[in-house]
């Protein structure tokens, strides 16, 4: 070969080194670029990562709570329908008592309007003769005292000369005279 060709050959060597070395030069500053670009999402990636894990977990704990309120809302739920078998229970009781109650009250009020009968003879109001206010019908003399034997009552019950019926007061202690059967029926306003 010849020295022109040796140096042509030499030179095109060179300028192919050259041009290697600009392009590995060239490349590593790209490489170097887009290791940093590379960083930079990874950088990302990760810190959504967390985020996403850190999400994940707060998730899990109100997911368990809301397990723990599904239980409660359960266990609420069973309360609920068990007090209100309980109120009807109660309703049909208390509607039950309330005809009892009323048909005591109806009883009372029968046994309160019933007279009580005295036979002739003294009487001491508090033994079998409840004090309170008496409307009296008879056909006698009837004679009340009071427990310091003063006289409260006077009159004469039924015939010819005397009155239909009486309404007194009769405390506990007071003595009756009467000198035939004689009715003491509870007085009412009605």
């Amino acid at each position: 070969m010849n020295r022109i060709h040796r140096y042509v050959v030499l030179v095109a060597v060179a300028v192919l080194v050259a041009w290697f070395s600009h392009a590995i030069g060239k490349g590593a500053k790209v490489d170097q670029a887009a290791m940093a670009a590379l960083t930079r999402e990874k950088a990302r990636a990760d810190s959504a990562y967390q985020r996403t894990v850190k999400q994940l977990a707060d998730n899990k704990e109100k997911l368990a709570r809301l397990h723990d309120y599904d239980e409660e809302v359960a266990d609420l739920t069973a309360d609920i329908s068990t007090k209100t078998a309980e109120s009807n229970r109660l309703s049909r009781d208390i509607k039950s008592k309330s005809a009892e109650l009323a048909s005591l009250t109806q009883r009372v009020k029968e046994v309160k309007s019933r007279p009580t009968i005295i036979p002739a003879g003294h009487h001491v109001v508090g033994s079998y003769i409840r004090a309170g206010r008496y409307t009296v019908t008879g056909s006698s003399n009837f004679v009340v005292h009071d427990s310091s034997g003063e006289l409260k009552v006077n009159t004469i019950l039924g015939g010819n000369y005397g009155v239909d019926s009486y309404v007194c007061d009769l405390d506990e202690g007071d003595s009756i005279r009467a000198e035939s059967r004689t009715y003491l029926y509870p007085w009412t306003s009605e």
